[in-house]
């Protein structure tokens, strides 16, 4: 009796173990299958896979849905990571920046009794680059959404310029839309920022 139980104890105790195994190993595939997806398509749309999203709290986020909110607000956000450089034995990491003092204008340009059939909006912030040393391009797209046609991005608007150590710069668009009661909307997406070498 003994005997049988010792067996059935390792029967169960391998066939988790099994279970175990299979379930590490799908989990891996299905992580670098995500991370592959994202990468091919953010190369389809000729952006840095390495790109943030901010808010009206000026907190980088990722997924740019959550990107939007209302007007106002200030304060920063830094890109991060690392990759190695072809000609230098030195990792890269993305440079320190910060978008503050987003600002939303939103009008109503034409009414149907009191419901607003043409909608105006301005969206405004400045992006400043926060390292003391490096001078660099940076890219920054406004992403103009309609809430009431479930986040529908409307248009887009891209601005690339270079700024200098502690330089700051003004990115600004407008778009308008014509429907019945729209909720417009638009958040910021850096698309490039500069990088430096940290060597040792």
């Amino acid at each position: 009796m003994e005997s049988s139980n010792k067996k059935l104890i390792i029967g169960i105790v391998v066939v988790i173990a099994l279970i175990a195994a299979s379930l590490i190993f799908i989990s891996n595939s299905t992580k670098k299958s995500v991370g592959e997806l994202i990468g091919k398509a953010s190369k389809e749309e000729g952006q840095d896979t390495g790109q943030d999203t901010f808010n009206e709290n000026n907190s980088p986020i990722d997924d740019p849905i959550l990107a939007i909110g209302s007007s106002g607000g200030s304060g920063g956000g830094s890109g991060g990571g690392s990759s190695s450089s072809g000609s230098s034995s030195c990792p890269t990491q993305q440079i320190s920046y910060s978008i503050q003092n987003i600002q939303k204008n939103i009008e109503c340009l034409e009414y149907q009794g009191e419901t607003c059939v043409h909608q105006s909006l301005d969206c405004s912030a400045e992006i400043y680059n926060l390292d003391n040393e490096i001078l660099g391009t940076f890219k920054v797209e406004i992403r103009f959404i309609d809430r009431s046609q479930d986040y529908l991005i409307i248009g887009s608007q891209a601005k690339e310029f270079s700024l200098g150590p502690g330089e700051f710069e003004t990115v600004q668009g407008s778009a308008s839309l014509q429907v019945q009661n729209p909720e417009l909307d638009c958040f910021f997406i850096t698309i490039n920022v500069p990088k430096k070498e940290i060597c040792p």
